[in-house]
């Protein structure tokens, strides 16, 4: 009986680290690699599948230089998303 106990607590410790740790150590990593893939401009599963250029860095796109958060007037010539409001 001394191995089945053994195991019994194997068991209980593995329920107590689920509970307690694994969710933290998961969601941690699940950032690590969202944040990643920013890093590296593309998607990891495996192998690297780059994400298209953005049109922002396009010389010839209307949105180049286009800065996120900016507080400056967007240009009139610049498209809008459909339902957004003029500022």
């Amino acid at each position: 009986m001394e191995g089945f106990d053994n195991i019994v607590n194997k068991v209980i410790r593995l329920k107590q680290y689920l509970e307690q740790n694994a969710h933290v150590i998961l969601g941690t990593e699940a950032v690590k690699h969202f944040q990643q893939s920013f890093y590296d401009e593309g998607f990891t599963d495996g192998h690297l599948t780059k994400w298209k250029p953005s049109k922002r860095k396009d010389s010839n796109s209307l949105w180049y230089g286009f800065l996120y958060g900016a507080r400056t007037p967007l240009p009139t010539s610049h498209p809008r998303r459909k339902g957004s409001k003029k500022k």
